[in-house]
């Protein structure tokens, strides 16, 4: 009898290392596929977040336009051509206009965020830099000028886009604005933009 238990005890006696290992592969293995799974589909997400946001912007600036027969300012300085950075777009305040009373707030019911600058900033992280404030990049066609001539003010120059030639080039849209945001496209860096790719 005394035997029998101990054979009984033998035969359960736990796995052996190779079944571990295969199953150890195993969860691995599931564990890389899901994880892979869940990247591609946050990535698509905040695709699909950001392309969301850039119809509201580009809706906003249209009627902006269709208002004034001119786009928002993209923070060119007349006085500084050559430190012009489309990250500081100026657009959170010239859409709102500076939420004054009287003003048409051109974002309003838009679901949108600015970095206390007047910056707008796209709905997902700065794919080169997580601490920093993913900005949209804005590049209008309104300045196209050296510093403002005398006796002339900014806003008649960028009312005259064709009297003042000559600044920084729309590269996807010459002749209205490029508006974009870089995201990260499980591992890759996409721009998306107001144009096609």
């Amino acid at each position: 009898m005394g035997k029998m238990n101990n054979t009984t005890k033998k035969g359960f006696a736990g796995f052996s290392l190779i079944e571990l290992m295969v199953v150890i592969s195993i969860i691995a293995i599931l564990m890389t596929i899901i994880l892979g799974v869940y990247a591609s589909a946050k990535s698509r997400r905040n695709e699909k977040k950001v392309r969301a946001e850039l119809k509201a912007l580009e809706l906003a600036i249209h009627n902006f336009y269709t208002d004034n027969s001119y786009f928002p300012a993209d923070n060119f300085d007349p006085d500084d051509p050559g430190g012009f950075d489309p990250e500081k777009n100026s657009l959170f305040k010239s859409l709102t206009q500076g939420l004054q009373e009287g003003k048409k707030n051109y974002l309003e019911g838009a679901q949108v965020k600015n970095d206390g600058a007047g910056n707008l900033v796209a709905p997902v992280d700065d794919p080169n830099d997580s601490g920093k404030p993913n900005r949209w990049r804005y590049v209008c066609s309104n300045w196209h000028g050296d510093p403002v001539p005398v006796g002339h003010d900014l806003m008649e120059c960028k009312r005259n886009p064709d009297i003042y030639p000559g600044h920084h080039s729309i590269i996807n849209n010459p002749e209205s604005y490029d508006l974009w945001a870089p995201i990260n496209l499980s591992g890759s860096i996409l721009k998306v933009g107001n144009w096609e790719e």
